[in-house]
């Protein structure tokens, strides 16, 4: 962290001109929430030069507010609006804070080199910003290299959060950098257009090395993961409207909800969703759903399959003292390839019959019972599908519905 971006809270800024030396030494050592007390050892050090007021932080606690999963490949700089283009990619809050810390990652054989990136408060859902840009520092520097697949954290930063949208802005020296299907469209623009209020150009996917965001809050709401596949990150919902199933959770519980959903998901790779969690600040509940794209490509044939990928991460979380909830697997009726081999229907009543038996959750979330059609049990009503095998906008109201009664009962009983 720079030292022109501290508040240091002191008297006189002309104490950085006196002894800059031993300064720049404890603000490379220290991070934000400790400097205060440090600054007042060495004003008393220094003979009372000046007079520092080390004001304790504030209570609260670092927790997960935004955490993007399964990135797709290497996206060209050519593809967006030439060499150093400088994008936005929605990134909302769920709660208030005073700082931040962001996770960055390459991958897919992608050497990345950022220019610089901020964080900056949303004027509206589609692009536009106001207010400040808060710079995030690697190490008190604006840039960072990395190769594929290293991980690195910013330095903590002071940002005024305010729980609603931001945007993540970022620019690459580097000719390509890593990218993620959503549906929330991003923007970007031309070198040096870094403070225009709206961008000119849209982006279909997620463009940029950013994975996860950690907030310093006071917030005490415990945050739910809801880990699965399109489903669950809301393939077929309307873009930029928090109109996904858990972004309607989060609304009907008042509480914050990480979206943990990749397109083309597997139960078969859901082996490393107990440590990927347990990584993450401040989760108390998991919602998991998957299986309906093993049992449309075949990797899982039968119900033995599914439960032996399943028990281990339903094993896995609860190890950690979480609350653990399972979804039954949606119908898929409707769909070409589902309908085209009548053997998948009876694999998938079959599983979920299992789930709301024996999988052993703290609860089963049923989410096929809430958005079969009675009158072709094999389908989602029409209102709430969007191609037949994802919901609509309607569809995902209604699992966001069944899952906050769940969620809620069980915790009225533990209160």
């Amino acid at each position: 962290m720079s030292e022109n971006n501290l508040n240091l809270g002191l008297e006189s800024p002309s104490y950085l001109k006196a002894k800059p030396d031993i300064l720049r030494i404890i603000l490379k050592k220290h991070n934000s929430h400790s400097i205060r007390k440090l600054l007042l050892l060495a004003a008393v050090s220094l003979s009372g030069i000046c007079a520092v007021s080390a004001e304790e932080p504030a209570e609260g606690q670092w927790k997960t507010a935004f955490v993007k999963r399964g990135f797709c490949g290497a996206f060209q700089d050519k593809w967006l609006k030439g060499p150093g283009s400088v994008i936005r990619s929605r990134t909302p809050m769920p709660f208030d804070g005073t700082s931040v810390k962001v996770e960055v990652t390459g991958c897919h054989d992608t050497d990345v080199k950022l220019e610089r990136m901020f964080l900056v408060r949303g004027a509206d859902d589609y692009g536009k910003v106001t207010g400040p840009r808060y710079q995030i520092l690697f190490n008190d520097e604006p840039t960072v290299s990395f190769t594929t697949g290293t991980k690195i954290w910013s330095d903590p930063v002071e940002v005024p959060i305010k729980k609603g949208t931001w945007y993540v802005q970022d620019s690459y020296l580097s000719e390509k950098m890593p990218y993620a299907y959503d549906v929330d469209f991003g923007t970007c623009d031309t070198k040096g257009n870094d403070d225009k209020e709206k961008f000119s150009g849209e982006l279909k996917s997620r463009i940029g090395i950013l994975t996860r965001i950690d907030v310093f809050t006071a917030d005490k709401r415990p945050v739910i993961v809801c880990y699965g596949d399109s489903i669950t990150h809301g393939f077929g919902s309307t873009p930029n409207s928090c109109q996904r199933y858990p972004d309607q959770l989060s609304k009907l519980l008042d509480r914050p909800v990480l979206n943990l959903g990749v397109n083309g998901d597997l139960i078969k790779w859901a082996g490393g969703a107990p440590g990927i969690i347990q990584s993450l600040k401040g989760v108390d509940t998991v919602v998991f759903l998957m299986g309906i794209n093993d049992i449309i490509s075949g990797s899982v044939k039968e119900l033995k399959d599914y439960t032996a990928k399943l028990k281990p991460v339903v094993e896995g979380l609860k190890k950690q003292n979480l609350k653990v909830y399972v979804g039954t697997i949606l119908p898929a009726g409707g769909y070409k390839k589902f309908d085209e081999k009548p053997e998948l229907e009876k694999l998938r009543q079959e599983i979920n019959n299992w789930i709301r038996s024996s999988s052993g959750a703290d609860k089963v979330i049923d989410f096929d019972m809430a958005l079969f059609d009675p009158a072709a049990p094999t389908r989602m009503k029409k209102e709430y599908q969007s191609d037949w095998i994802h919901p609509s906008d309607s569809g995902y109201k209604k699992m966001a519905e069944i899952a906050a009664k769940v969620i809620s009962s069980s915790d009225d009983k533990n209160k």
